[in-house]
């Protein structure tokens, strides 16, 4: 089943393998709720510990060694094949 992602009022951009992986269009900026045009394939590359959700509203601050606009880490489960939501109701950013 394709990945469908909610991005109302932003942007979202997969860097290449991301894309690939999670089955969305490489190159491409998504602005609208959109679906993934394959089925996840978890299997391509290397496994996902962290997702890192980055926000060109907020101030830069160190991740890592590098300056960006972090908002937020979300640490994977790691049950593998298992599906998993997380929802977001509160505003809740590292600051």
């Amino acid at each position: 089943m394709p990945l469908h992602i909610n991005v109302e009022g932003c942007e979202v951009f997969f860097p290449k393998h991301t894309a690939a992986m999670l089955g969305f269009i490489e190159d491409h900026i998504y602005t609208s709720s959109s679906c993934g045009v394959s089925a996840i394939d978890m299997e391509r590359g290397t496994s996902i510990y962290y997702i890192f959700i980055y926000c060109d509203l907020i101030e830069e601050r160190i991740d890592s060694s590098t300056l960006a606009p972090l908002l937020h880490v979300i640490k994977v489960p790691s049950e593998f094949g298992q599906m998993h939501s997380i929802r977001f109701t509160d505003l809740n950013y590292l600051g």
